[in-house]
């Protein structure tokens, strides 16, 4: 996420470095949004879907919950099998294609 206070302590150093150039200020301009625009094409990135490279969103998913069923050699493990009612996990869903994932890293450390 884009850090306004870096991005304006930045553009002070710059500034401070570059002051005896004629052009020092639009330089120090010119290289703030170059950082701003390679922070943005960072977050877009982190946020394309796998599949077709759409948008990335929060949303949520169906978890499938598995049953144990009795064992037939009678013992106490039984075969797990899909079944249960199922729960609801936060997910990021692709907008275009419905793909959805549910990894924390995409999240970017906090929880919804």
């Amino acid at each position: 996420m884009l850090d306004l206070n870096q991005l304006r302590a930045e553009f002070n150093r710059y500034l401070a470095e570059h002051t005896h150039t004629r052009r020092g200020l639009d330089a120090a301009l010119l290289h703030v949004c170059r950082l701003a625009f390679e922070a943005g094409m960072r977050e877009q990135k982190a946020l394309a879907c796998p599949r077709c490279a759409g948008f990335m969103g929060v949303g949520v998913a169906i978890e499938q919950t598995s049953v144990t069923g009795v064992s037939d050699l009678g013992g106490e493990d039984g075969t797990q099998y899909a079944g249960g009612p199922g729960r609801l996990i936060p997910c990021m869903k692709c907008r275009n294609c419905g793909h959805s994932e549910h990894s924390e890293m995409r999240f970017d450390g906090g929880s919804i």
